[in-house]
């Protein structure tokens, strides 16, 4: 309860035999430290957040195998919070399975949240700062503690430097498990396609439901299929796979599934058509998805109806 003031203070010790009292001397001899915010477009909240890839993180290189400490404070200490080290070579990272976990700060706590491991083996990592509700907005400093010197720095915010190109919908009619769009690149360019499920009240199936059964008390959202994007190029057996989602995993991930960066050209197209192919596993029903396209250039790829699919 002391002002954030400057304030003197005694320490005292007594026993029954001399001892000596000193300052503790400290576990780590390095230290990095970088700030952060949380602000609307970054607060995603927890890992269970369909935004949860949105929240700051931050890239940590290890030159050598070390112990090391992460601490995340932030000056409101309403806040609950949460640190995350995980494999993701120093990128941001936009799912997050139990394997790719190196350590954590397990429950949320306010104010801070503390990570320790005893021994972190050299490679590049990422770090994800996390409150427990997306929206909620503060400060973040993030302080990495070891035994050697440490790289550390804060990632750009997810889509930095490319344009976001919200697609048409996806549909999953009853039986149907790929469906898939046609792109035409009119110059080089790097995209990224993202693709997640639409549920809730904003989807069609649920506002369909939701004028014919507003009193039942029935739930719109069910057990959802597993996703898997694509970007192809040709159609049948002959066809390649130019980049997959998931390393051509299907994923339950709250946050959707997300392709790396590949590069598009016209040129492609004189060998087959390309395609943007979304697959669900373990679904049968009706599913809408929300696609959304990132690119470096404004109309650098047109994109057609999406369309049943089959191999």
């Amino acid at each position: 309860d002391l002002s954030p003031t400057l304030h003197t203070f005694t320490l005292s010790a007594l026993a029954r035999s001399p001892i000596l009292l000193a300052e503790a001397a400290q576990k780590y001899t390095c230290q990095s430290v970088v700030k952060a915010t949380w602000t609307p477009g970054t607060a995603g909240g927890n890992a269970h957040s369909p935004s949860y890839s949105q929240n700051p993180q931050f890239g940590l290189v290890i030159t050598h195998n070390t112990s090391v400490s992460i601490l995340l404070q932030t000056s409101d200490n309403t806040l609950n919070v949460h640190v995350k080290l995980v494999h993701g070579r120093g990128r941001r990272v936009h799912a997050v399975t139990s394997r790719d976990i190196v350590v954590d700060s397990g429950d949320y706590h306010r104010g801070c949240a503390h990570a320790e491991l005893g021994e972190l083996d050299a490679g590049t990592y990422t770090i994800i700062c996390s409150t427990f509700e997306s929206g909620q907005l503060g400060n973040v400093a993030l302080r990495v503690d070891s035994m050697v010197q440490t790289q550390l720095r804060l990632l750009p915010k997810e889509g930095a430097g490319l344009l976001r190109d919200k697609l048409n919908d996806a549909l999953f009619r009853p039986g149907v498990n790929k469906v898939a769009a046609p792109l035409a690149p009119r110059r080089l360019c790097r995209v990224t396609v993202t693709a997640s499920h639409l549920d809730g009240p904003t989807s069609p199936a649920a506002r369909r439901l939701s004028s014919s059964t507003s009193h039942s008390g029935r739930s719109v959202r069910g057990a959802r299929s597993l996703l898997r994007a694509t970007i192809e190029i040709g159609h049948g057996p002959r066809r390649r796979i130019l980049i997959a989602s998931s390393n051509g995993e299907y994923s339950d991930s709250a946050n959707g599934v997300r392709t790396e960066a590949v590069d598009l050209n016209p040129a492609m197209l004189q060998a087959a058509d390309i395609w943007l192919v979304l697959e669900r596993l373990g679904g049968g029903g009706e599913e809408w998805c929300q696609v959304e396209m990132f690119c470096d250039g404004p109309g650098a790829v047109s994109v057609g109806v999406w369309r049943g699919w089959d191999d």
